[in-house]
């Protein structure tokens, strides 16, 4: 069976991958680079077909990892041209299923890349600035995703680092917005794009994707939990990240100081409906922190993969257009099969929850993380895409690929509160 191309990933890895470092205008390039244009195109020596399954070959380390897709372009048989998903990997070869079985060797000037996830970019400009939308016209609400990405007036360059975010309901130039805001405050309107203030005491943004800060979560050590605030001067250096996603949704996971290996959580798109609505619900996975420069606070008090997402507090899935909602409102992320109270702490990958279930996996696998509101009643909106909940500890390596039935998903190390977790990701159906 050839494999489903739908569903992308790309990391940090990856030759000629964008680097997320200690300066403004990073997350940009990492956007534009996964969503709309692909990148990391290389020649290949060979190209030939044993069957149904394909070998390319290249002069020196390729870095693709096992499970993504790459695109083929430039052979002179049109049956090996275009998007497959690698099955196998070496340092130097990859392979990959195709339909044309009857061929046996690939002529003409072949290069592979990593072809975008496919959204379109709208509106950008020679700054930080962009906006972003899912190309699905089928989709009832399709808002745009716009990403400040730049230093504001009231900042300092030696300050913390990280896209200002938001979901935009019409926009006509990348600062010509109308409509519903995710988020928004009516008493302060400019409260996500605007700083204000100064020094020590500066505004800047609310929904934010940090990727340049002084500390972790954790020490280098793993050993105890840190504070920092955004004055202090981040270090120089890479940082590790990956990015997943499809047409309507996609995942960054990143870290903050470089290569420590504490991923956080961003990301949007449209929820899986649990039950049948008459309009498309989005979710922008976000920190959501309204403070000074100089303030000290916990950064894993925002970007929180565990149990409960406070609209007032440390709110990490913000719901765009939600309807009726109560003033008690509270969003949830659980899972199904998970006995608990309102208050419980399930974090994803992190301790062994549950005993083994004797799967052919020899851990067990959870169904997909489900989000409901909890107030008034419980009313369960539907899960993010393609995420999946584990309940032991760490039971697979980071980016292992594992065969679940018709399923093919991807284990993710991740940052869950404060622990070190994993999360798993569906890619669709294996080759």
């Amino acid at each position: 069976m050839v494999a489903s191309t739908d569903i992308k990933f790309y990391v940090h890895t990856n030759n000629n991958a964008p680097q997320l470092t200690n300066n403004f205008g990073c997350m940009i390039s990492l956007l534009d680079a996964c969503l709309v244009n692909g990148f990391g195109s290389q020649a290949v020596e060979t190209m030939t077909a044993n069957g149904t399954t394909v070998t390319a070959t290249f002069g020196s380390a390729h870095n693709f990892l096992k499970g993504q897709v790459i695109k083929v372009v430039g052979a002179d048989q049109a049956e090996f041209n275009g998007e497959h998903r690698i099955n196998v990997e070496s340092a130097t070869s990859i392979s990959f299923s195709f339909t044309g079985a009857n061929v046996t060797q690939a002529t003409g000037s072949i290069f592979v890349s990593l072809p975008p996830i496919g959204w379109e970019k709208p509106f950008g400009d020679t700054g930080g600035k962009a906006a972003y939308r899912s190309t699905n016209e089928a989709l009832t609400a399709r808002p745009y995703l716009r990403v400040v990405d730049e230093i504001d007036p009231v900042w300092s360059s030696t300050y913390a680092k990280y896209a200002k975010v938001g979901l935009v309901e019409d926009m006509t130039g990348i600062d010509a917005m109308s409509g519903f805001q995710t988020p928004f405050d009516s008493m302060a309107p400019n409260k996500n794009w605007v700083g204000s203030g100064s020094g020590s005491a500066a505004y800047n943004g609310w929904a934010k994707w940090h990727y340049s800060i002084l500390n972790g979560i954790r020490n280098a050590s793993g050993s105890q939990t840190q504070t920092q605030n955004n004055s202090s001067v981040p270090k120089d250096g890479i940082r590790q990240w990956f990015v997943i996603g499809g047409g309507d949704f996609f995942y960054i996971l990143n870290t903050v100081t470089p290569l420590d290996g504490q991923y956080l959580f961003y990301g949007c798109g449209v929820i899986e409906k649990s039950t049948k609505t008459d309009e498309d619900m989005w979710f922008l996975a976000s920190d959501l922190s309204y403070t000074t420069a100089g303030n000290t606070y916990a950064l894993y008090g925002f970007n929180n993969l565990a149990y409960q997402l406070d609209y007032s507090s440390t709110v990490t899935m913000l719901l765009y257009k939600t309807l009726s909602r109560l003033a008690g409102d509270r969003c949830f992320l659980t899972c199904i099969k998970t006995a608990r109270e309102r208050d419980a702490l399930i974090y994803s990958g992190s301790s062994d929850y549950v005993l083994n279930t004797g799967d052919i996996n020899g851990q067990p696998l959870i169904p997909p993380v489900f989000l409901s509101l909890e107030g008034a009643f419980t009313r369960v909106l539907g899960h993010p895409p393609a995420l999946y909940w584990l309940l032991r500890d760490k039971p697979f390596g980071d980016t292992q690929l594992v065969s679940n039935g018709d399923q093919l998903l991807l284990a993710k190390h991740v940052m869950t509160s404060t622990e070190f977790g994993q999360v798993m990701f569906d890619l669709g159906g294996g080759a």
